[in-house]
């Protein structure tokens, strides 16, 4: 985020999140009663902030366009969508979302401005790749569908999901009585 505050992208221009896994650990996120929407408000919530910091917290987005469906799963609510959101500045927000995805977790995040683009690619291109039978192992990566075969492990899951620089975040507000970065307003 600081070569992206600094300028090292130019005027951000568009950002593009992409959250998309075989489905959710828990029965639950199935029914819809329960899970209140499917895969927009399961992942999307977490593409939405992604755009939201690359594009900036202080615009405002002006139009949402959403397509949604459900083509596998046979429940209520959907399995994929695509998002478009047009800001008040002309930034485009694009967020792909899935829970019918096939293969490990495909979590990817782009910004392009005027001078530039950052990629970042947290699961399935890391440069650690391993290759296994699948004997003697009981997990090989978040949200893998096998465990045996070419499979592309994240060093430090945690990590890579954000985690603790989140609870970092939100205990340092909490004690200087600040607002958080993530507030979702």
């Amino acid at each position: 985020m600081k070569s992206i505050e600094s300028g090292a992208i130019g005027r951000r221009l568009w950002a593009k999140s992409r959250e998309n896994h075989p489905g959710p650990h828990s029965d639950w996120f199935w029914d819809f009663e329960k899970a209140g929407s499917g895969a927009i408000l399961d992942l999307g919530c977490y593409c939405g902030e992604i755009a939201r910091n690359f594009i900036g917290k202080e615009v405002l987005p002006v139009e949402v366009i959403c397509w949604a469906n459900t083509q596998v799963k046979p429940i209520d609510a959907e399995g994929h969508a695509i998002e478009l959101v047009n800001y008040e500045n002309g930034a485009i927000g694009q967020f792909e979302v899935s829970r019918t995805y096939r293969g490990e977790m495909d979590l990817r995040d782009e910004v392009m401005g005027t001078e530039g683009t950052i990629w970042v690619n947290s699961f399935l291109r890391t440069g650690f790749e391993m290759l296994s039978s699948g004997k003697g192992e009981d997990y090989g990566v978040e949200k893998a569908e096998t465990l045996s075969g070419w499979l592309f492990p994240v060093g430090d899951e945690a990590h890579e999901l954000g985690y603790p620089a989140m609870f970092v975040d939100m205990f340092d507000s909490f004690e200087k009585g600040t607002p958080p970065s993530g507030d979702f307003l």
